[in-house]
């Protein structure tokens, strides 16, 4: 009998080691780009003390994830079609609705300026933000329910699709 040795990295612990090398090559990339090309937003969520404070807490999620029952990052009993085909599929579709519902939002521009002094009269026009908070609300649950089913690597996959498709496909078109 073959006594396991406690020092072999799992898969789970390969994935989560790429993911942790992603999110640093990430930061060392932003070291490189022009000032003027980084948002305020995107330094401040990859300063070197955000990523090691995702890093530390990602290594307590891993610890945690598997006494409380959720699947490893790379389960064997979770199938390819829920750690990644479905999670791209709703990545795709949740970017699509976006598109969509930002072309929705612009086109409301011109009514809206048709309605302008009726709205200024009133409370004012909520629509906006209400859209976006019902979206983002959507998908957050979306994406946990895509966790509790299939593990850490499902809603990662999702949200990475999702931005593919808004962030750098949809972006790159404008």
């Amino acid at each position: 009998m073959r006594v396991p040795d406690r020092l072999s990295i799992s898969q789970s612990g390969w994935v989560f080691a790429g993911l942790v090398t992603a999110l640093v090559l990430l930061r060392l990339i932003l070291l490189f780009l022009p000032e003027q090309a980084i948002l305020a937003s995107q330094e401040s969520l990859l300063s070197w003390t955000a990523v090691a404070i995702v890093i530390v807490l990602g290594f307590a999620g891993r610890y945690l994830a598997r006494r409380t029952g959720f699947p490893r990052m790379w389960d064997t009993a979770v199938t390819t079609t829920g750690r990644l085909l479905l999670p791209v599929i709703i990545g795709l579709g949740l970017g699509l609705i976006w598109i969509w519902l930002a072309a929705a939002l612009v086109a409301l521009i011109e009514p809206l300026g048709l309605v302008g002094p009726i709205l200024q009269a009133g409370s004012g026009f909520t629509v906006n933000l209400s859209l976006l908070f019902g979206f983002s609300y959507l998908a957050n649950l979306i994406f946990a329910d895509l966790f509790r089913r299939y593990g850490f690597m499902a809603p990662v996959t999702a949200r990475l699709t999702f931005y593919l498709v808004w962030h750098i496909i949809f972006a790159g078109l404008l």
